[in-house]
This record gives C-alpha cells, sequence and structure tokens, in this order.
C-alpha cells in the first residue's frame, strides 16, 4: 500500500484502513511512503496509533508488485515511481491515475477516508467499543486505533466536518464513532509544539507576500524543516488566499512548503 510522499492523517488513516481489509481477507500488507512526516499533527499520528510505516527511497524498495495507491492516484515522488503500475487506486482527488483492475477516485467526497469506511463496513467490520476490543473476535472488527485514525483522517481533511464534506463523510463518522479511542483522537489533533514552530508561524505571517489571490513568505534559517509545513496552513487561512509557499532554509539549502484550496493549482504537480 503506498502513500503520497509526505503523508497526512487521511493518507496515513487510509493505509491503515487497507491494512485491516487485507488483513481480513488473509492477504500480508506492507504500508509505504517516499518522503517524510513532518507536521506535528501527522507524527502524532504516527507515534500515538503506534503505526508501521515503512520509508522507501527508490521502487525497488518495494517488496511486491501488486501496489495499491491510497490518497493519490499516481505514483510520485521517488525513483522508479513512473515505472509503478498500480493494481488498485482509490483517491478523492482530481488526476488521470488508475488501477489496473480496480479504480475508485470520488473527487466529491471529501476524504479518502471516507471510501474506506464504506468498504469496511460492506464486508461486515464493525468499530467496537476500546475497552470491549479484547475480549471481542478480531476477525470481525475494526480495531480502535484504525476507527481513530480514520475519524481524525477525515476531521483533517474535510476541517473537522466543515468544509468540503459530503453526507458520505458524517456517515462514517456515524459509523466509526463507537470505535474511537478518545483520549488518541485528542494527543493526535492538539501534539505538542516547541517554540521554533510557533516562532516560526509568526513569522510567515510578518513577512508574506500577498498579491491577488497568492502569498509567498520567506521565513529564514530554521533548525527544524517541520515548522515549515506548519507556517504553511497557518498562512493558508488568510482571506482571498487561495495559494501558499513559505520557504525556510537549513544547511545551505532551500525548503519550500505549498498549500493550495483552488483544485487548479495541485501543489503535487508543480515542479
Amino acid at each position: 500500500v503506498l502513500m503520497h510522499p509526505e503523508p497526512d492523517p487521511d493518507a496515513m488513516a487510509s493505509a491503515l484502513a487497507a491494512k485491516r481489509i487485507a488483513d481480513h481477507v488473509d492477504t500480508e500488507t506492507t504500508l509505504y511512503y517516499s518522503g517524510q512526516i513532518r507536521h506535528p499533527e501527522n507524527r502524532a499520528f504516527e507515534t500515538v496509533l503506534e503505526t508501521e510505516f515503512e520509508r522507501i527511497d527508490n521502487a525497488g524498495e518495494i517488496a511486491d508488485d501488486t501496489v495499491v495507491l491510497v490518497d493519490h492516484n499516481e505514483p510520485r515522488g521517488f525513483s522508479g515511481a513512473e515505472d509503478i503500475d498500480p493494481e488498485a487506486v482509490v483517491d478523492h482527488h482530481p488526476g488521470d491515475g488508475t488501477g489496473s483492475r480496480f479504480t475508485d477516485v470520488r473527487v466529491d467526497t471529501g476524504a479518502c477516508a471516507t471510501i474506506f469506511s464504506e468498504y469496511c463496513r460492506e464486508i461486515g467490520l464493525d468499530p467496537v467499543d476500546p475497552e470491549a476490543f479484547e475480549t471481542l473476535d478480531e476477525e470481525s472488527v475494526v480495531p480502535p486505533d484504525v476507527a481513530t485514525g480514520m475519524v481524525y483522517g477525515i476531521q483533517s481533511d474535510t476541517k473537522h466536518l466543515t468544509n468540503g464534506c459530503s453526507d458520505a463523510e458524517f456517515d462514517a463518522a456515524g459509523y466509526l464513532y463507537d470505535g474511537i479511542d478518545e483520549d488518541k483522537l485528542d494527543r493526535i489533533a492538539n501534539p505538542e509544539m516547541d517554540a521554533e514552530v510557533l516562532e516560526t508561524k509568526a513569522e510567515a505571517i510578518r513577512t508574506r507576500d500577498v498579491r491577488n489571490a497568492f502569498a509567498v513568505s520567506n521565513v529564514g534559517e530554521l533548525s527544524n524543516l517541520d515548522a515549515i509545513p506548519v507556517a504553511a496552513d497557518e498562512l493558508s487561512q488568510l482571506e482571498g488566499v487561495t495559494a501558499v509557499v513559505v520557504f525556510g532554509e537549513k544547511d545551505g539549502g532551500l525548503q519550500p512548503s505549498g498549500r493550495a484550496r483552488d483544485d487548479r493549482g495541485h501543489m503535487g504537480k508543480t515542479p
């Protein structure tokens, strides 16, 4: 199961759900990504839910030819990506990528995890209260960590069910609700943040250059590159701005992070 290069909570949740479905039919699965998990909430997701994601640098590190893409529909971001012919694609972003055997791309759906919640329900997997999980037949349930991740993935991609939602997001949240671990969900949604991240957010706002619907900011030299995407998220909240790029520097290198709220500006395809 291949996530996009810098997986967000929706991608990670979708990968966990894909693995749960594969386990249900006795299929061994490995979850891959090629970039970095940087944003504090993304790192909290990975840590709190104790995920087992494997980072790769090239296509040769993928152990099997049967590849499923989740939360993106065209492999990218690593050497040999153009040679991968995915078996299946499950996504909610616009794009031309397809799977050789199965494609489910729903651009009117707010989160990829929503689609996977439908799959879990269709095959009879039921979310269960975390306290009851250990005493139940695990073959028929969505484990609490998976349900918690899926709920947060949906929340994250829809700004807590306030933007870009369809009826399906609310149906999925209702289906998954009984299985969430409230403590873990809170720890993911409200991660600890170091001082440099807060200072970088402030610097991005202070030095912003806004032209029409675009905003650019250079936050200067940093020791923590994780602060850059957080600053980009903050700057993207500016009224009237639909695309943002924030730059930072470390060890002589320039690191950009972009955000776009307009489908015409696909940051994943920007040179």
